[in-house]
């Protein structure tokens, strides 16, 4: 009953900030007024946390609290890097990188977790690499912009770590 409780709450309060979010919002908000927003709404978040007590601090196992701040720091690099590589460079190759950041977590369990690696799994990786290749911009000197893809690969790796 507790965990249908907490399913609930969370839901409800994920529908609140989808909500919140739209409110605040402005029509032509700067990548720097939608992160001090994000930043603002995280405080008081924090601040209600405290101040509702909680004591269990102290009860926190290692794996789980080391394990959900990596989460944490991943979906934040992923979400951040995947907005400046919208702003910067083509939308939809950019999308492309985060959303394909599924091969981490297919390497990974192959890899750590002895998963098997079939022979169409390879031709699909390979595919989606040369993908990769053929789809990244190319400024007016015909050349890649470096910034454009670091951001683009940072969102990859933070969409793939998230995954695993």
């Amino acid at each position: 009953m507790k965990n249908i409780l907490c399913l609930g709450l969370s839901t409800l309060l994920s529908a609140n900030k989808s909500v919140l979010s739209k409110l605040i919002k402005g029509e032509k908000d700067s990548f720097l007024q939608t992160m001090k927003k994000n930043v603002m709404a995280f405080s008081i978040g924090l601040v209600i946390l405290l101040l509702l007590g909680i004591s269990q601090w102290q009860n926190l196992k290692n794996a789980p609290f080391l394990l959900s701040f990596f989460y944490a720091f991943f979906a934040l690099l992923a979400q951040v890097a995947f907005t400046l590589s919208v702003t910067i460079g083509p939308c939809s190759v950019s999308t492309l990188f985060y959303s394909c950041g599924f091969i981490i977590p297919t390497i990974w369990g192959s890899i750590y977790y002895q998963e098997g690696f079939s022979v169409f799994a390879g031709i699909g990786l390979a595919c989606i690499l040369t993908t990769f290749v053929l789809f990244t911009q190319k400024d007016a000197s015909g050349k890649i912009g470096f910034v454009w893809m670091l951001t683009a690969l940072l969102g990859f790796l933070g969409s793939g770590m998230m995954g695993v």
